[in-house]
């Protein structure tokens, strides 16, 4: 048994105590609320959030789930049973995080395969693979949104002593979801059964759109995989499991999964098609960014929220005349901007694909992100800063002498690697991390000949 902390002890009984106070509303044979974003309720009621981080228990609950396996176990019940298979139609793709360059496109045969797009319909640029949109089998739901809030007042009312009941905020969040899940689950509904796919590929079961899209596919006993389109960070974003196969980089989060529950036979070790290009993608080198060959590259990684430690640690680079930093921008705009200003001799990378300027840097500096086990298996070291305030995933335990809290000291530690020469003893563990957290890599077969292989075997 893997006991839970004591915030995911209540995160998850007061989730199983959502699920069942509104599990009556169920038009399509599963609780409408299965296609909830749950997490964001709570993570946008700060009171009720800091109240699960403060208290051992919230009086009231109905549930109390204190172990890793009970969430999966108790998930299960409320899936849709499955009625008997239709038929074998295409491959179908949910192209929302699920990450496949046109290279991997092509790889699916073009009769075989259909992508499914949230909102546009145009073909997908270089595969000429045929596109479907979920938005326009949406129907005409004002009806049933009366219905629901109905009912869903209703609910409000009778548990109105229960602790996620007591938030306005929460609730008004509830009620402006609802035309979102009843679009998304009569959309799913609609084109799953026309389709009748012979397997269902995602990037997630984490958005209101792909749980559709899983639960419909279950309900009519179509394999369902779902891939892993980052690294396992917050928790909470990858369970419960709603595919029968779950997709992963490595031997990490095989070992992760069986420790919430989930039967091995569902997790399966892939690596992820992207990353397939690192190795087969031609290099094109960033001419543009007109870099100096005599000088060592630093390609830094910003942040999309966090700027103080970025801007401490480029500061004090910048200083070293003997290297040159490119900037990949997942910051704003506005923060980007006053870098360039501040510091005219830096390279912002605009329109250059990441496993470029991953192959023009000799260092890579990134705070705990794919774009670690990326570099990696690029042969190019890494140094990590740390987000104040935020504990590393544990994904990176192997990394903790390598994560630095302390900007000044990343730089220092750089510097010293880079003056004796020393930045390819960095990556004298690499091919322990990887062969524990990306076992393809060094092989022939890439990712893509093992996701290609399962579907195969899945449709006998």
């Amino acid at each position: 048994m893997n006991h839970l902390k004591a915030y995911e002890t209540n995160y998850w009984s007061l989730y199983f105590d959502y699920l069942k106070l509104f599990s009556n509303e169920a038009p399509h044979g599963y609780p409408i609320v299965l296609l909830s974003q749950f997490y964001e309720h709570i993570r946008k009621t700060p009171i009720l959030q800091n109240e699960l981080k403060d208290k051992p228990a919230l009086d009231g609950m109905i549930h109390c789930i204190e172990t890793e396996e009970e969430v999966q176990l108790l998930f299960g019940e409320y899936l849709p049973e499955s009625m008997k298979k239709e038929g074998k139609g295409r491959i179908a793709l949910h192209d929302h995080l699920l990450r496949f360059p046109p290279s991997v496109l092509k790889s699916f045969p073009v009769r075989e395969t259909v992508i499914i797009n949230n909102k546009s319909r145009h073909r997908k640029k270089n595969t000429g693979l045929p596109i479907i949109s979920l938005q326009d089998s949406e129907h005409e739901i004002e009806h049933r949104i009366d219905h629901f809030k109905e009912k869903w007042y209703e609910i409000f009312k009778k548990y109105s002593r229960h602790p996620l009941m007591k938030y306005p905020a929460f609730k008004k969040r509830l009620i402006e979801e609802l035309p979102r899940l009843l679009k998304a689950s009569a959309a799913a509904e609609k084109v799953i059964k026309k389709e009748k796919p012979r397997v269902l590929l995602l990037g997630t079961t984490n958005t209101c759109e792909s749980r559709a899209l899983a639960l419909t596919a279950r309900k009519m006993d179509i394999p369902v995989i779902c891939m892993q389109h980052g690294i396992i960070g917050l928790e909470f974003g990858y369970m419960p499991v709603l595919s029968h196969v779950q997709a992963v980089y490595g031997e990490y989060e095989y070992d992760w999964y069986l420790r919430k529950g989930i039967p091995s036979v569902n997790v399966r070790v892939t690596g992820h098609p992207r990353f397939d290009e690192i190795t087969t993608k031609k290099y094109n080198p960033p001419l543009k960014l007109k870099l100096e060959p005599r000088k060592t590259t630093v390609l830094f990684i910003h942040h999309h929220e966090e700027v103080k430690v970025p801007r401490e640690i480029i500061t004090q680079l910048y200083a070293q005349s003997h290297l040159q930093l490119i900037i990949k921008s997942r910051g704003s705009p506005k923060e980007i901007r006053k870098l360039q200003g501040a510091f005219p001799g830096i390279r912002i990378a605009s329109g250059i694909h990441l496993y470029d300027l991953i192959k023009a840097a000799d260092v890579v500096v990134s705070y705990p992100s794919t774009v670690v086990l990326e570099s990696l298996l690029a042969d190019r070291p890494v140094f990590i800063w740390s987000i104040p305030g935020e504990d590393p995933p544990l994904y990176f335990k192997a990394f903790e002498n390598c994560i630095y809290s302390s900007p000044s000291r990343l730089v220092k530690q750089l510097l010293n690697h880079v003056n004796k020469n020393k930045l390819k003893e960095l990556l004298i563990n690499e091919k322990d991390f990887l062969s524990y957290h990306y076992p393809l890599a060094g092989e022939e077969r890439t990712s893509t000949d093992e996701l290609l292989h399962i579907i195969k075997n899945m449709n006998g």
